[in-house]
């Protein structure tokens, strides 16, 4: 790997410590200061402070490898005279980073390694001059990031495709990254020949045969009925007015895709009444409820580390689906099943998934992105963009036992109309009382509050990836 002959500084985020590519390069930089090819003066690296929490939550959790692998950085910068550390306090504030490379750095080069969006656009809208490089490994090399400023008269937020995004995203390159044309019929040739939906007592799958509906366990739901059925299967019979060419293709691409994933309920097999198209088969979930049973008491139901087991489950499972090109879609608590017994979580209503071309047609007005008001969703393509706005607001009220447009001064969630968010980045009072709204953000890591503040105020995404880091970190420093 090769090196800048200029004077250099390299600022190095937490986990780039453990990252195969900085090893390469650490051992470049060893060699050339031992054989004097690198003068010391001339080649500085800089840590953050944090790093020794970090080295600590690695020791108190028995991860021995990765304290091992820190602690030997640390050393060989040490005895290689070349480290020096700040505060960021946590990669928010990187003040003193800057001040640096206007004061004593300033004829030096000073690039910041960091893996994370989030950490690299921080940084960079703080760098108003833009004076520091931002680069991060992809396959052991460095690359640079690309970063751009919000424009001030957009609102919403843009998000770029990077040379990370590329990378993390291989299989996800089909999601849109605009909105664009769904498949879908026309007025006139939408429906297939449809029975009453009351009518049907039992449906005949090709895999399973002959299922008999158990009229006496229903669960309704906007698109239609679920019933039990033999051998802990479920069917869902649509209503006659979901019951769409464009659904049966859909259900039909989905299971010849095979995905397995025990925790994503999927179709197993489509189901017929008379060779008319009427619903799916899928596993029965035991012994577990929605999500939006737990909101309704603010999640306090819960242990406050379940609740952040329970988003990192949903978002390693959003990642499974991202990675394959899947959205969502009508992501919300009532299809979101949590088992308390095992700590399980499910998510069901996969048929609703935007596949390939094959639209989310059903939504829910809390949990949907702004760009999709007044739009007919069967006909566009959702972004990944527009996920992320229900994958924050799910996230935070799970963790902060309320939502991102609550109001402390009138006491109200916010209109749809007016999604403002209202918690300050710094709680300056103390705030003991666990029934004071307040109280979840104001006792939260400041980096959970920086990444909030970040998509809510500033429209800043930290994406699915570096949440479940950044999720991780904050249990691992909690034990």
């Amino acid at each position: 790997m090769e090196i800048s002959k200029n004077k250099t500084v390299l600022f190095l985020s937490n986990e780039i410590l453990l990252d195969d590519g900085f090893f390469i390069l650490l051992e470049t930089i060893d060699h050339k200061v031992r054989s004097f090819e690198i003068d010391e003066l001339d080649f500085r690296v800089i840590i953050d402070s944090s790093i020794y929490k970090v080295i600590e939550s690695y020791q108190a959790s028995g991860n021995r490898r990765e304290f091992k692998r820190i602690q030997g950085v640390i050393s060989i910068l040490e005895t290689l005279g070349l480290k020096e550390e700040i505060d960021t306090k946590e990669f928010i504030d990187f003040s003193e980073l800057i001040e640096l490379k206007k004061t004593k750095y300033s004829e030096f080069d000073v690039t910041f390694i960091t893996n994370l969006k989030a950490h690299a656009q921080r940084s960079f809208l703080q760098d108003e001059d833009e004076l520091l490089y931002y680069e991060q490994f992809i396959d052991e090399q460095l690359e640079k990031w690309i970063l751009e400023r919000p424009k001030k008269e957009v609102v919403k937020a843009e998000v770029k495709e990077t040379e990370t995004t590329k990378r993390t995203r291989k299989q996800r390159s089909t999601i849109p990254k605009t909105l664009q044309g769904a498949f879908h019929t026309d007025e006139s040739s939408k429906y297939i020949t449809v029975t009453n939906l009351d009518d049907i007592n039992y449906v005949y799958s090709t895999q399973f045969g002959y299922l008999k509906l158990d009229k006496e366990n229903i669960l309704a739901g906007g698109e239609g009925k679920i019933y039990k059925s033999y051998d802990n299967l479920m069917v869902k019979i649509y209503t006659k007015e979901e019951r769409r060419y464009e659904l049966v293709k859909k259900i039909q691409r989905m299971i010849d895709m095979d995905l397995r994933n025990s925790y994503i309920v999927w179709p197993k097999d489509i189901v017929y009444n008379k060779n008319e198209f009427v619903g799916y088969v899928m596993d029965e979930i035991k012994n577990a409820e929605g999500l939006d049973m737990s909101r309704i008491y603010s999640f306090r139901n819960l242990l406050y580390i379940d609740r952040f087991h329970i988003c990192i489950k949903l978002l390693k499972m959003t990642k499974y689906l991202h990675d394959k090109a899947i959205l969502i879609g009508d992501l919300k608590f009532d299809n979101v099943m949590y088992k308390e017994s095992t700590k399980e979580l499910f998510i069901i209503d996969s048929a609703s998934f935007q596949v390939e071309d094959y639209s989310c047609g059903v939504f829910n007005a809390d949990y949907t992105h702004d760009n999709l008001k007044g739009k007919n969703l069967r006909e566009v393509l959702r972004t990944l963009e527009e996920e992320y706005f229900p994958i924050n607001k799910i996230l935070f009220e799970i963790l902060m036992g309320k939502g991102p447009f609550y109001d402390f001064k009138t006491g109200e969630v916010g209109s749809e109309v007016e999604r403002d968010f209202h918690y300050p980045l710094e709680v300056k009072q103390d705030v003991e009382n666990k029934n004071d709204p307040l109280f979840y953000w104001a006792h939260a890591d400041v980096r959970l509050r920086q990444a909030f503040y970040d998509y809510f105020k500033n429209n800043i995404i930290t994406e699915v990836p570096e949440w479940i880091t950044l999720l991780e970190d904050i249990l691992k420093g909690a034990k």
